[in-house]
């Protein structure tokens, strides 16, 4: 099999002022790739929803859309979601990532691929442009994953920005969702995001904010906790 593979991340920066952060991988078939993106641009262009899909921007006028790109996702079997959240709060770098907190923020990444890697399959793992660091720690990113997998899958990492593909966007809005829940900076929470939040849970037919087990093919979900955070 071969799959396309969408990775975005959401409050990475670790001075903001926000105690989580957290990174979400969309997988499809390739395939079918096509017919997604199509079908996706479809319901925007359905529910007037032209601008960017971002978690940030989510509004009461979306509403119909959100719902109707929660449906989707989850009624196609050839869509899949992986989804990572730490508290940065409790992450030690000085232990664990050589004092740095970009590198931590590629082991995010490699938890968020890692579990859904399957031996024998292609990935082309797509990713947000961040910095002009990305491609030297992608390939290093890229050597522990072939590692861990016995080199029997084959990786293609490339850099895009957000508003090429809807897949990524997607992304970001489920990763979204979830770390919005945990923060705690928030002074109050707003209406629209707690129904999509609660929609997503009633679709999913999980509690977001607990852990899926690893082998959750749908809708996988881990959430860092103290003492995990290397």
């Amino acid at each position: 099999m071969e799959y396309k593979v969408f990775f975005d991340e959401t409050c990475h920066l670790e001075n903001d002022g926000i105690n989580i952060m957290g990174g979400g991988a969309i997988f499809c078939e390739k395939e079918k790739f096509t017919e997604a993106t199509r079908y996706i641009k479809y319901l925007k262009y359905k529910h007037n929803a032209f601008h960017e899909l971002k978690w940030t921007k989510a509004s009461k006028s979306g509403l119909a859309f959100y719902k109707a790109l929660i449906d989707y996702f989850f009624e196609s079997n050839f869509l899949s979601f992986r989804g990572i959240s730490s508290d940065k709060t409790v992450l030690d770098h000085k232990t664990f990532n050589n004092g740095s907190h970009d590198k931590y923020y590629y082991k995010l990444m490699y938890l968020a691929f890692e579990p859904m890697l399957k031996e024998q399959n292609s990935y082309y793992i797509y990713t947000d442009y961040k910095d002009s660091n990305g491609a030297e720690e992608l390939g290093s990113l890229k050597e522990f994953l072939l590692a861990k997998k016995h080199n029997n899958i084959e990786l293609y990492f490339q850099m895009i920005r957000s508003h090429e593909a809807v897949l990524l966007q997607v992304a970001d809005f489920f990763i979204g969702a979830i770390a919005y829940k945990k923060r705690t900076d928030l002074s109050h929470k707003s209406e629209i995001k707690n129904i999509i939040y609660d929609y997503l849970e009633e679709k999913s037919q999980k509690h977001l904010l607990h852990s899926t087990p690893r082998e959750e093919s749908k809708f996988n979900i881990f959430h860092h906790q103290a003492g995990y955070c290397g």
